[in-house]
């Protein structure tokens, strides 16, 4: 180069032609017009094996369909444009395995996490988080006392475990009336874990507000290959209905051996779970017909919102939605919005900002209600549980009654099929 003043471009032009290293000293604007948008990193705990290993998947795929979404809008506006980066960690559905790399976790950049779909890797977790004073949104786990220990940092989304308890029980009852065929005695099965034994013990302190009575109730390892016995000890109970807290693979189970037994009652009620995952109604068939389960998202997809979504999930992964995918969909635009608002990667004042959310309107409309706003216990005092049913093959919103919905809730349940068929 010749004495001669350069400016900047053509500085560039030449160093970059010559394969030179550009030091951006002494041209400041250049540092101001080359900078790139910095990161915000969220962990995201969730089961990407193990026995919920297909419901975490499941999950994970909605969180990255909304993190591409607001990166590709342009990342966190009041933050430069910053863009989200996930670090995602596999619980394998294990306390231990989740407590580990929340550990990790809590050593990295993180501003927050989101996690952890089991509520006994949930509840272990959350108190990692807590001592670390991380924020952390719970996803899909239910059990009350997540929320329930004086918890700053840790928020849900999703209905907590009493009120969905208190929403099946008052399901059956509304549906009784409806019908003229009101159910006087019931049944519980659920996984021995944390969520199934909470669970189990909700729902009975539920029916008996009803004066109706729990007449069996058993609780099985999550891994079990047989629940034959188990079953047939409970028909013998001659029960009116039967309640399920299930995973994947003890929802299949548990299916096949009541049409194995051709168990017979006035409705199978699932509190979701497993029941609800994209592979259940293609493992099941038409075995399936006429289960209910507990749902946080609406498959009769009766918003352009809901449409939307399904639509991007086909797409992308060639599955539908379910409340799974839609609850971590919801959560990554609740973190955009509260960092937008806190203006700051600071762990404490993003923990504020996510503490003053009230959300009434956009993304958060996936999930049934009237959005998201956190109460005293950091509970999400907006969001509503509907009560889905296999009808003609397919999962339907079909309570609470007075919502729109293309199906009545069939019940009492009619015989089952002559004949397994599939599609």
């Amino acid at each position: 180069m010749d004495s001669k003043k350069i400016n900047r471009r053509t500085f560039i032009k030449t160093a970059v032609g010559a394969g030179m290293t550009i030091s951006t000293l002494g041209f400041p604007g250049i540092v101001r017009s080359a900078k790139a948008p910095g990161e915000v990193e969220i962990g995201v705990v969730h089961p990407m094996t193990g026995s919920a290993g297909p419901m975490g998947q499941n999950a994970i795929r909605g969180w990255n369909i909304a993190v591409d979404e607001i990166n590709e809008a342009g990342g966190i506006k009041s933050l430069g444009g910053a863009k989200i980066k996930t670090l995602l960690r596999d619980s394998e559905s294990d306390p231990k395995v989740g407590v580990a790399e929340t550990e990790k976790l809590v050593k990295t950049k993180v501003v927050a996490i989101v996690g952890a779909w089991n509520s006994s890797v949930t509840y272990a977790c959350t108190e990692v988080a807590e001592r670390n004073r991380i924020p952390w949104i719970v996803s899909i786990a239910g059990t009350d006392e997540i929320c329930r220990r004086g918890f700053k940092y840790i928020f849900r989304t999703l209905t907590e475990g009493h009120r969905m308890e208190e929403m099946l029980a008052n399901s059956i009852e509304e549906i009784g009336e409806k019908t003229g065929k009101k159910a006087k005695t019931a049944v519980i099965m659920g996984t021995d874990d944390l969520m199934g034994k909470t669970a189990s013990k909700g729902i009975k302190e539920a029916l008996n507000k009803f004066k109706r009575e729990c007449v069996g109730d058993i609780l099985y390892p999550i891994n079990t290959g047989s629940l034959k016995d188990d079953i047939t000890k409970l028909a013998d109970k001659k029960p009116d209905v039967w309640f399920f807290i299930s995973q994947f693979k003890d929802a299949i189970l548990i299916t096949n051996t009541l049409y194995d037994q051709k168990v017979k009652a006035l409705g199978f009620l699932a509190y979701g779970v497993g029941f609800l995952d994209n592979q259940y109604l293609k493992q099941v068939g038409n075995l399936g017909e006429n289960f209910f389960a507990v749902t946080r998202f609406d498959h009769d997809l009766n918003t352009e919102l809901e449409q939307g979504f399904e639509k991007k999930m086909k797409t992308r992964y060639s599955v539908s939605a379910n409340q799974h995918s839609a609850c971590c969909y919801v959560e990554a635009y609740i973190l955009k919005d509260a960092l937008e608002r806190a203006k700051s990667l600071d762990r404490d004042k993003l923990r504020d900002a996510i503490e003053s959310t009230n959300m009434t309107s956009g993304p958060v409309l996936l999930l049934p209600g009237k959005g998201v706003k956190y109460d005293q216990n950091h509970e999400n005092a907006y969001v509503q549980d509907l009560m889905s049913q296999v009808i003609k093959g397919g999962w339907h919103t079909v309570w609470p009654l007075e919502r729109k919905r293309k199906f009545d809730p069939v019940w009492p349940r009619p015989d089952w099929p002559s004949k397994r068929s599939w599609g």
